[in-house]
């Protein structure tokens, strides 16, 4: 039975690791720039006031600033 549990044991590991090394491939995605658009979000809960929020779009790859 032990031999039957490493051999299954090491079968798994390789699949796994076939798996994991075969699946690697690089995606170069070119995305245009557009202009950027406004943005509303809105809240809406009992007893709460409403919340609108407006903000305006920003490319994919842009840095956050939070300032």
């Amino acid at each position: 039975m032990k031999i039957n549990f490493s051999i299954l044991t090491f079968f798994s590991v390789l699949v796994f690791t076939l798996g994991i090394v075969s699946c690697e491939k690089e995606i170069d995605v070119e995305l245009e720039n557009t202009k950027p658009k406004l943005v509303v979000e809105g809240v809406i809960e009992t007893g709460q006031y409403a919340y609108v929020s407006l903000s305006k779009s920003s490319p994919y790859f842009a840095t956050i600033d939070t300032n």
